[in-house]
């Protein structure tokens, strides 16, 4: 899907902008250092408007480490990497379909190429990589540990118990590892808009060293333009869809925007005979204000549509990174 973007806009490596403490740059320098490692310069010159997202494993100094040791900072390695703005149309998949019936290629293909889901697709293999050479290793006490001990591995082996209290083995992240994720752009989708927030400019702490984060919870966002679309679900939107296909919702038949009021008029009594004080207790639905949001996609962000309005299938990357956490 071809994308419109700014003259001389920049989407890819890393658009100038104050990171909010050393340890975030250098979250950033790993993650693009690996971009320029396994994507060709001819290709990076070639496909600059591109997002790229890493995810990265922070492996911090071990308790029982000398002084000297402690000083040096955690080691950085990325995990997952990702590059790409695209997506597979809803309409190719179709086309395929319909062609080779026998061979049904829907829900067997990587649909969305976003980086950000390819990042963590790539951490999701790796994870899963680390867990199956840990079970083809001897079982034995001494592979174990040696298994552990793994300066490259992020996961280590505990055993657990299930609700029939048979012993399994289980995984978990080592206790000196810690996992980040990095992104070069803002995720699609409700992550971009900014009308439903109050802008602040980036400030970088300085009192943070290069192997510490703020550990502070992010501050409550205010639901105060719900009916504006400020935490609705929203969808890439696929140009391949038929703008004739949309099918809304009336206000009406939205469960959202019903609510109860009293009955008033002689239409709506009971069949049964009541005197006027049951009449008046009698409820009935009315529609209210309707949600602007749901009734039409101009206020989304680029690139992306409502769910009712039948233009895309794919979750927005907002939305996504919302659902993984």
């Amino acid at each position: 899907m071809e994308q419109v973007h700014a003259k001389n806009a920049v989407r890819h490596a890393e658009k100038r902008r104050i990171g909010t403490c050393q340890f975030a740059n250098r979250i950033a320098t790993v993650s693009l250092d690996a971009y320029k490692s396994v994507v060709p310069k001819s290709h990076r010159d070639a496909m600059k408007q591109t997002c790229v997202a890493a995810i990265v494993a922070h492996y911090s100094n071990k308790c029982d480490q000398s002084e000297e040791e402690k000083n040096d900072l955690g080691q950085l390695r990325v995990f997952g990497l990702g590059v790409g703005t695209k997506f597979v149309s809803h309409d190719v998949i179709i086309t395929e379909e319909q062609q080779n019936e026998i061979n049904h290629c829907y829900g067997k293909r990587i649909r969305d190429c976003h980086a950000e889901v390819l990042a963590r697709r790539a951490f999701r293999r790796q994870v899963a990589l680390e867990i199956l050479t840990d079970l083809r290793k001897d079982s034995s006490s001494d592979s174990k540990a040696e298994t552990n001990d793994d300066d490259d591995s992020i996961l280590e082996r505990v055993e657990c118990k299930d609700d029939g209290m048979q012993t399994k083995i289980c995984y978990r992240l080592k206790s000196n590892v810690t996992i980040h994720f990095y992104a070069s752009s803002a995720p699609c989708g409700n992550a971009t808009l900014k009308k439903f927030v109050k802008m602040e400019k980036e400030v970088f702490d300085a009192s943070l060293g290069p192997d510490e984060w703020p550990q502070s919870a992010h501050k409550p966002i205010g639901a105060h333009s719900l009916r504006l679309g400020q935490f609705a679900l929203l969808v890439k939107k696929d140009i391949s869809r038929n703008s004739s296909e949309v099918t809304l919702r009336s206000a009406s038949q939205d469960e959202d925007n019903i609510v109860e009021d009293k009955v008033t008029t002689q239409q709506q009594l009971p069949e049964k005979k009541c005197d006027q004080a049951e009449i008046e207790q009698q409820p009935r639905r009315k529609k209210t204000k309707i949600w602007p949001c749901r009734e039409d996609d101009a206020w989304c962000p680029p690139s992306c549509s409502i769910t009712n309005y039948n233009k895309g299938t794919i979750h927005s990357c907002s939305d996504k990174i919302c659902r993984w956490n």
